[in-house]
């Protein structure tokens, strides 16, 4: 086993199997640079700081993120859940209500004055007379239907509803 191989294992021999852990053990008898190496890492104690004065930092660092014990993990309040969740839940319910009750209202039906048939043209035209306010030209629309010679009952009663409307002036 090289050297830079040793090094790659042994990052990890806490997760390797016991044979490799052996072949690790007998590298580090063979190489003495290495052997040097592994000393000198397990002679250090890291930086010159008590376990009392580490425990008090770490104390006081979980105290100002507001947890008690080391274990524990930051967790929400329930009643911010529940209010997460509430707002959450009306947001989703606004938004498809608008998005589905934008595209389910009628909406008025104009077909181009070519595919109307010869009454229906003109009922077309009576209509948008009396849309933008003009009884006189919607009545006389009316009579030119009410003359025609083949004149059915729904026809007939549409364009006397039309002759009904008053004049807004």
């Amino acid at each position: 086993m090289d050297c830079k191989r040793f090094w790659e294992l042994r990052a990890r021999a806490k997760e390797l199997d016991p044979t490799i852990r052996l072949a690790l053990d007998a590298h580090t008898g063979a190489c003495a640079g290495c052997r040097a190496e592994v000393e000198a890492l397990e002679a250090d104690d890291g930086p010159g700081v008590s376990d009392e004065v580490l425990k008090k930092e770490v104390a006081e660092i979980l105290a100002m993120a507001g947890v008690s014990e080391p274990g524990e993990t930051l967790r929400a309040p329930p009643t911010k859940i529940w209010l997460f969740s509430m707002a959450a839940s009306l947001v989703l319910g606004l938004g498809v209500g608008i998005f589905v009750g934008v595209e389910s209202r009628p909406r008025a039906i104009e077909l181009p004055r070519e595919t109307l048939a010869a009454n229906s043209k003109t009922f077309w035209l009576a209509y948008r007379a009396l849309e933008m306010g003009d009884v006189e030209d919607a009545h006389d629309l009316a009579k030119k239907i009410l003359a025609s010679p083949d004149l059915n009952k729904y026809d007939k009663f549409d364009a006397e509803q039309i002759l009904a409307t008053k004049s807004s002036r």
